[in-house]
């Protein structure tokens, strides 16, 4: 009410003397929310909704710590009134913001929009009491959807969301939804093992993909990460292993990376093999010894095709040199 009859400007100083307060032109001079501090964050509350609709997507556009997400959403919720009256529009814009939300906001959430929730569906780092709260709110909203209602499309748009299910509710989607679903879902994070073997069940249906044994390349990259389900990851082809990708092998569990063979590591490609390097997890001798293999290989093909760039640039300098003396 304060807001209606003074300027924003005015009630920041009314509110915080001691701390710069921040616009959206400084925000989009700085070109992300990371850059301020979750003191002068919490200024944002100032402005007004068209204001801040300004810099909603800048302000979540790279990675924020706990306190600046949840500095930004407590003045959302100052500027709109509640979690409930932020437009949709809005909250598919808020990136890392999203983190910030306190579990029982999100039940609060206007979703009918599934973009929505296809935006939310992305977020990677929210708490398992986030999800799960997330997860009741679709719930309530979908009235009268089960799992096994759920098309490909509402299983790409839930994503991350899927791992606060349970093994139960998994078991009911039907498994050419999931199939169609899982190359968008091949790079879950952070399920349990619970889920994850579910998941697992579903790719090895004969209406998915089949017994691991016969998969190609193909089918392990669209299956990604639920391979750490698998009751034995050893069963599918080294060869299959050439479709891991990098992102993939980032959100692999640990512990997976035992179950796999000397042969399956060493068909990872330059790219996977460097991300696997790069997340220092625990391997046997024998598989650094192929993963440091894959690597040096990589290093000598860039080594020999920069040997090839600098013996090209001399054969044209060399012609050139040869047609200009010519002309002479």
């Amino acid at each position: 009410m304060l807001k209606r009859f003074v300027g924003p400007w005015v009630l920041c100083l009314l509110k915080i003397s001691h701390i710069s307060c921040i616009s959206c032109v400084d925000v989009q001079e700085k070109g992300s929310g990371s850059a301020f501090k979750d003191e002068e964050l919490s200024t944002l509350s100032s402005l007004s909704p068209d204001q801040l609709r300004g810099c909603i997507v800048l302000l979540g556009k790279e990675q924020l710590s706990s306190n600046q997400s949840l500095a930004i959403w407590t003045s959302l919720i100052e500027v709109y009134g509640s979690a409930g009256d932020i437009p949709e529009d809005q909250v598919q814009q808020l990136g890392w913001i999203v983190n910030g939300i306190p579990p029982s906001h999100f039940t609060n959430l206007s979703l009918t929009d599934v973009n929505t929730i296809a935006s939310l569906g992305r977020c990677t780092e929210l708490t398992e009491e986030q999800l799960q709260k997330l997860k009741e709110a679709i719930t309530d909203q979908w009235l009268g959807k089960e799992l096994e209602d759920f098309t490909s499309y509402d299983l790409i748009s839930l994503r991350q969301i899927l791992c606060a299910y349970n093994s139960t509710s998994i078991q009911m989607i039907h498994p050419d939804a999931y199939k169609d679903a899982a190359p968008e879902l091949a790079t879950l994070k952070n399920c349990s093992q619970d889920v994850l073997k579910e998941l697992a069940q579903l790719a090895m249906d004969e209406q998915a993909f089949g017994n691991p044994r016969t998969w190609t390349s193909v089918e392990t990259g669209s299956v990604g990460c639920i391979i750490a389900g698998l009751s034995s990851i050893a069963d599918i082809p080294a060869e299959a292993f050439e479709g891991i990708t990098a992102d993939i092998i980032d959100c692999i569990p640990p512990e997976a990376f035992q179950a796999m063979t000397i042969k399956q590591v060493s068909r990872l490609t330059p790219s996977a093999a460097n991300a696997l390097f790069r997340r220092k997890v625990s391997l046997s001798s024998e598989k650094r010894y192929v993963l440091q293999s894959a690597l040096s290989s990589q290093a000598e093909v860039r080594r020999s095709k920069a040997s090839m760039n600098r013996l090209l640039d001399v054969e044209i300098l060399t012609s050139i040199t040869f047609i200009v003396s010519s002309l002479s």
